[in-house]
């Protein structure tokens, strides 16, 4: 994976979670991450039919700005 949730989920989320395991007494937990792939020759139509479960581009990278404290 690339780009800022790359970034964003290996600086803050994973270390984040190995703290908490570690400070439960537990070993560091496997992280992984899945994104939703289409290959279309709409991509108009994709991004309106995923923007009601996932939201837009601008409201994810808001997000991900703010959960990093990068706002």
């Amino acid at each position: 994976m690339t780009g800022p949730f790359a970034s964003f989920a290996g600086d803050d989320i994973v270390p984040s979670i190995t703290r908490a395991a570690e400070s439960a007494g537990s070993p560091a937990p496997r992280v992984a991450a899945g994104l939703p792939v289409c290959v279309t020759e709409d991509e108009a139509g994709v991004t309106d039919f995923l923007a009601a479960p996932f939201g837009t581009v601008a409201e994810q990278d808001r997000t991900v700005r703010a959960l990093a404290g990068r706002t």
